[in-house]
C-alpha cells in the first residue's frame, strides 16, 4: 500500500454527496453487464484506525466469471478519488439489489447509511 493512503482526513459529506452520482456512472461504465443499480458510501475507520471509504454497490446482472471485479472497481475509483484529492482506499462492497434493499431496510435511517444514491 502507499504512503498516501496514511494520516488522512475522512470525506466531508458535501465530498460524498459529490462522489456518488461521478463513481455510479465509474461503475455502470465499466460492468455495464451487472447493471449496476445503486451505491452508497460512508467514511470509515479501517482496523487500524485509518481512514477508509466504505463503497456498497447494488447490481442485479451477472458477476460470474468476472473474478477481477472487485480490484478493477478498487482501481477505477482510486483514480476517481485521486483526481479529488481524496486519499482514503475504497473497501468495496458487492450487494445484489435484493440484499442492498434489505440493508436499506435495516438502517435506522439513511444517515446511518451515511448518504444513498439510487438511480431507479
Amino acid at each position: 500500500m502507499t504512503k498516501r493512503f496514511f494520516n488522512t482526513i475522512m470525506p466531508t459529506q458535501s465530498q460524498i454527496d459529490d462522489l456518488k452520482p461521478v463513481i455510479l456512472k465509474l461503475l455502470q461504465d465499466n460492468f455495464p453487464e451487472m447493471e449496476i443499480t445503486d451505491i452508497y458510501l460512508r467514511g470509515d475507520k479501517d482496523f487500524e484506525g485509518d481512514p477508509i471509504l466504505r463503497v456498497y454497490i447494488g447490481y442485479q446482472g451477472d458477476r460470474s466469471g468476472k473474478m477481477n471485479v472487485r480490484a478493477t472497481a478498487i482501481r477505477k475509483i482510486i483514480e476517481a478519488l485521486s483526481e479529488r484529492n481524496i486519499a482514503e482506499f475504497p473497501m468495496t462492497t458487492f450487494l445484489t439489489t435484493e440484499e442492498f434493499r434489505e440493508e436499506e431496510k435495516k438502517s435506522d435511517s439513511v444517515k446511518q447509511w451515511g448518504g444513498f444514491y439510487n438511480l431507479g
